[in-house]
């Protein structure tokens, strides 16, 4: 072997193997910087345009991501629900997302109305009850992605108002209505909402590619010390 390097197997096996473990979670950070950069330059395309109305039917998120949308509806409070463990600033409490029966739609569409903070009662969460009446509603279009969890989640019935995480496709199951595949982000500027900070997409990029120069310093540290360790030991001869 090169460098006078003389490994037993078992060592080399573990070191290769750290090697290609580190490496390839070097390739999945950056694979998803290019992910957030894609959704940034989308983003920044999309925000400038007018809102749009997007119709009555089924919505097509591929099209309507990041895209600001002017709708109107009535509010069904009898099942929105609270998305726990969110966060404004260092303070904890909850998403407010209300269902909006679409005027001239079978369908309802998830607002996300702001943020509210935690009221220190797990069992009796707080109110945040929608304003009455047609509303008019303006946001930009939020795609939810897969959440990592634990277990099964619970069942919706009887429907619970606190969930831990937004599953779209689980709240669209368990609706007795049909339910569009997207969740409206409040606009500031419009009434019936609470705390509202929207953070623009692919703000994680700087982050992703700091996570993969890790990732590929570990395997390069591995590379040295396995170097260092199986480098033969010269004896001096007196």
């Amino acid at each position: 072997m090169p460098l006078g390097i003389r490994p037993r197997l078992w060592p080399t096996l573990a070191a290769i193997a750290g090697i290609a473990v580190f490496v390839r979670l070097g390739f999945w950070q950056l694979h998803r910087a290019h992910q957030a950069q894609a959704q940034k330059d989308a983003y920044q395309a999309r925000i400038k345009r007018t809102p749009m109305a997007p119709g009555g039917g089924l919505w097509d998120p591929a099209k309507l991501r990041f895209r600001r949308v002017a709708v109107s509806g009535r509010y069904d409070a009898r099942h929105q629900i609270l998305l726990d463990n969110q966060f404004s600033g260092a303070n904890v409490g909850y998403d407010v997302l209300t269902p909006l029966r679409l005027a001239h739609s079978r369908f309802r569409v998830l607002v996300n109305r702001g943020w509210i903070p935690f009221n220190g009662d797990r069992a009796h969460p707080p109110a945040a009850p929608p304003p009455k009446g047609r509303q008019q509603v303006v946001g930009l279009v939020s795609v939810p992605g897969r959440y990592f969890r634990l277990g099964r989640p619970r069942p919706p019935y009887p429907w619970h108002t606190v969930w831990e995480y937004l599953d779209l496709k689980l709240y669209r199951r368990a609706a007795p209505f049909p339910v569009e595949p997207v969740v409206i982000l409040l606009s500031p500027r419009s009434t019936g909402g609470y705390v509202r900070h929207w953070p623009p997409a692919g703000t994680k990029v700087a982050m992703y590619e700091g996570y993969a120069v890790q990732w590929f310093l570990f395997a390069f540290i591995v590379v040295v010390i396995f170097v260092v360790v199986n480098r033969p030991k010269h004896h001096d001869n007196k």
